[in-house]
């Protein structure tokens, strides 16, 4: 076990040690790996051959259930959920029907031109047709290859091992199985299994990673929530190959896409940073030891032996890739499936095919009583090298041949306008230190002279246009948006209910842009105000308190929306410098403002509520950041560190239990803030109250209908009525929000009716209903004449409202 444990960390400890040193020879660290195993793996194959041996006989196990499953999390993990979704189709072509013709042309291949049997070809196949383009993509990165093409590659990748698996186990035991006639039956039943084990896989996939997502919710630590991430790749992939049989790669891919694509909604701030370098560096040490066990189960001897398959095996196997790509995506190019793929595309995706260290494993898996068990790994050995060494070495090169490694015009011109912005952050401060005389003005010029001189290398095809100028700077506001909620989820000021919806409501603006333009995004109407649904007047009848609950959540979630909306486009507007992408904005502003007037108005004691939860969490973030602060610079000690944390917490639980107080307010806090009762003394409206009753009512609900005999008055505290009648006359009615308008009289929150019926004894003069969600307070007409005997300015306002009232019926 020491030597084991000795053996991994000296690996590592090499694999660390020259990630710089295959950087400054301009190797890929991945094909630096297998050259300098190689070489390490002949000089102890003279000294200590047994060592060797061992290593080789561990490795498929390795590779497998130790190597694999963090690989395959890392890469599903970071995986641009959104793009992928939108080259799914073609990514899944490649990697399960690009890779089944792979296989099926390379068995074929070598059962017509090297006569081997046909089923052991199609084994041979099916492990060669894995790829894994971990050298490609990092140097994707390096050159800034197009993000579609990285996605199309890393997808395939990531789906074409658990096809490669499964289509190997699938062929491995109908190879093992009593003899079968090849044809249609056995074609039918592999197709079977093929189905079963490969879409199996992503099911139990799905259920682990809803059982995490729930699971993460009960664990309090970031430490804590990284390492139960690590226990679900290796648990997705252990219960879905050992207990169900089904694949263990595309088990682990669901969790890791789910994880990943609900990042800020799973974790908690530790672990959403820890989370990106926690994996970074587990994949990177399975690499390496994948890449390093490459070059040491290279056997010189069975390369030796099969020398003369080599060259007809290479080219079987290039030959395979190619066609697997071309017989694909152009059949989804010309019946437009997808969005175009380009020929130079393609070509990238051809000689991207890589083959790595699951292809190794996959063969070393195999029995020792097959027949061609030695002869395959020196086969495969050598395709791995030759892509390796061959392929990717020479991707710079094909990239620069296929134009992919030059920016586009419109690249250019944002290339431009990038370097604008980060000069006019990066000079100001420095010129204000000359000023004072921290820097020399000199020198600081002359820096800036620099940079400009050194910018006119940077040649631009042509002048950027206003509408690449507006797009630019149109995105640059979505994304600082975005970045606004990203911090405030992670503060814990923004709930995540809002973030998800606010993130929507991005998408939104992005999908008018591209499909309407400019004029869909002036155009565009902020969908924070949904329409109550019909059934709400029955669910309201049916179970009031649930629906009073659910209406509480439901406008507080809006108001909230409304608030971050509202700041993150400020704060957004302050680096926009194009004069349309800033009226835009300020229409957006205004648009808001007339939705938070409206919430205002006719909810103010909802509004209370958000804006002391958002006062209160601002104010915990902040000052846990402050604490953070002096305790990283040693200012105070860890006691007082606690106890200034505690502080913080208990104020924190005092404002928020205030703000909830504002969402089940008291009839007494309602009657307070009605002007009718406002200067009433608290013992008076603590006895009204106790006679009164609350009525939590759904938009269209009628309250009074006109010539109904009335035995109270009711007080709105919260929400709209609109006033129909026969003598009730149309006006010009309060606005609903931007652009809608409510055509009939309207009563909102602090108005009073029902009054004309008690002053005149006589049946109710109007219809009154819900415009809004609208809470009421009913109280009797007996409680009412006590109170106008008792205070007279109760009576006075009481009869002014029915004098107006009356005033306009007679109009």
């Amino acid at each position: 076990m020491s030597e084991t444990v000795l053996i991994l960390s000296g690996l590592l400890a090499v694999g660390f040690l020259t990630i710089q040193l295959a950087r400054s020879m301009n190797i890929p660290h991945s094909v630096f790996l297998v050259i300098i195993g190689g070489a390490a793996g002949l000089t102890i194959r003279a000294v200590h051959p047994e060592w060797v041996r061992g290593v080789s006989e561990a490795f498929p196990g390795i590779i497998l259930y130790v190597l694999l499953p963090p690989l395959i999390f890392e890469s599903a993990y970071n995986m641009d959920f959104s793009a992928l979704k939108k080259d799914v189709l073609p990514i899944t072509v490649l990697a399960v029907i690009g890779l089944i013709i792979s296989a099926v042309l390379i068995g074929s291949g070598m059962h017509l031109f090297l006569g081997f049997p046909l089923m052991a070809c199609l084994l041979f196949g099916a492990f060669m047709s894995a790829t894994d383009p971990v050298a490609v993509v990092a140097l994707f990165k390096e050159l800034g290859a197009p993000k579609r093409l990285t996605m199309l590659v890393e997808g395939e990748s990531l789906f074409n091992d658990g096809s490669a698996i499964v289509l190997f186990q699938v062929l491995l035991a109908a190879a093992m199985a009593p003899a079968m006639p090849v044809g249609a039956g056995m074609v039918g039943t592999i197709c079977k299994s093929f189905i079963i084990v490969f879409f199996g896989g992503v099911l139990v996939g799905l259920v682990i990673a809803v059982i995490t997502s729930w699971l993460l919710k009960m664990i309090p630590t970031g430490s804590g929530q990284m390492g139960m991430t690590v226990a679900a790749a290796y648990l997705s992939f252990i219960v879905a190959d050992h207990v169900f049989h089904v694949s263990g790669v595309m088990s682990t891919v669901p969790v890791g896409l789910y994880l990943g694509n609900r990042a800020r909604l799973e974790f908690n701030k530790e672990a959403l940073h820890g989370m990106h370098y926690l994996w970074e560096f587990l994949a990177l040490a399975a690499n390496i030891i994948v890449f390093f066990g490459v070059g040491l189960t290279v056997e010189p001897k069975v390369l030796r032996e099969c020398l003369k398959y080599i060259p007809a095996v290479l080219f079987i196997a290039y030959a395979a890739r190619t066609l697997s790509v071309v017989l694909t995506v152009p059949v989804m190019n010309r019946f437009k499936m997808t969005e175009y793929i380009s020929g130079s595309y393609q070509g990238i995706l051809i000689w991207g095919g890589l083959r790595g260290g699951l292809a190794l494993a996959l063969v070393l898996l195999l029995q020792d009583s097959f027949e061609y068990k030695q002869l395959f790994l020196g086969l495969a050995t050598s395709v791995v090298l030759a892509t390796l060494l061959i392929n990717a070495l020479t991707i710079k090169t094909a990239m620069k041949l296929f134009g992919l490694s030059k920016l586009t015009d419109q690249e250019e011109n944002l290339f431009m306008r990038t370097i604008h912005k980060l000069q006019h952050h990066l000079y100001p401060p420095l010129f204000r230190a000359a000023e004072d005389g921290s820097l020399s003005n000199a020198l600081v010029n002359r820096s800036r002279a620099d940079a400009e001189e050194a910018l006119k290398d940077y040649s631009v095809a042509r002048p950027e246009t206003d509408s690449e100028r507006f797009d630019f700077e149109f995105r640059n506001l979505m994304l600082s948006e975005k970045s606004y909620y990203d911090e405030k989820l992670e503060d814990g000021i923004l709930s995540k209910t809002a973030y998800r919806r606010l993130i929507r409501i991005i998408q939104q603006r992005f999908d008018a842009y591209w499909t309407g333009g400019n004029l869909a995004l002036f155009e565009y109407k902020f969908p924070l105000l949904e329409k109550e649904r019909a059934s709400s007047r029955f669910f309201s009848a049916i179970a009031p308190q649930t629906y009073h609950k659910l209406r509480i959540r439901r406008l507080t979630r809006v108001l909230e929306e409304c608030l971050h909306l509202r700041f993150a486009i400020r704060e957004a507007l302050t680096d926009v410098e194009h004069e349309e992408a800033r009226k835009l904005a300020d229409g957006w502003l205004e648009q808001i403002a007339d939705r938070l007037h409206y919430f205002f108005t006719l909810y103010p004691s909802y509004a209370n509520s958000i804006q002391s939860l958002y006062i209160a969490n601002t104010l915990a973030a902040s000052a846990e950041k402050t604490l953070d602060t002096y305790m990283n610079l040693n200012l105070i000690t860890g006691g007082v560190y606690a106890r200034a944390r505690q502080y913080v917490e208990d104020l924190r639980r005092r404002e928020v239990s205030s703000s909830r107080a504002y969402l089940n307010p008291s009839i007494v806090y309602l009657l307070k803030h009605v002007p009718l009762f406002s200067r009433l003394p608290d013992a008076v409206l603590v006895e009204v109250a106790a006679a009164a009753k609350i009525l939590e009512l759904p938009p269209g609900a009628q309250v009074v209908r006109e010539g109904e005999a009335g035995d109270s008055i009711y007080l709105l505290t919260a929400g709209m009525l609109k006033v129909t009648g026969t003598r009730v006359a149309k006006t010009k009615s309060h606005k609903l929000f931007a652009g809608d308008a409510i055509g009939d009289p309207t009563l909102l929150t602090g108005d009073f009716f029902g009054e004309m019926s008690l002053l005149r004894k006589a049946p109710r003069s109007a219809t009154v209903t819900t415009v809004t969600d609208a809470t009421i307070v009913e109280i009797s007409y007996a409680e009412v004449e006590k109170m106008m005997g008792n205070f007279p300015e109760v009576r006075k306002t009481i009869e002014a409202g029915a004098q107006q009232r009356m005033a306009a019926q007679t109009a």
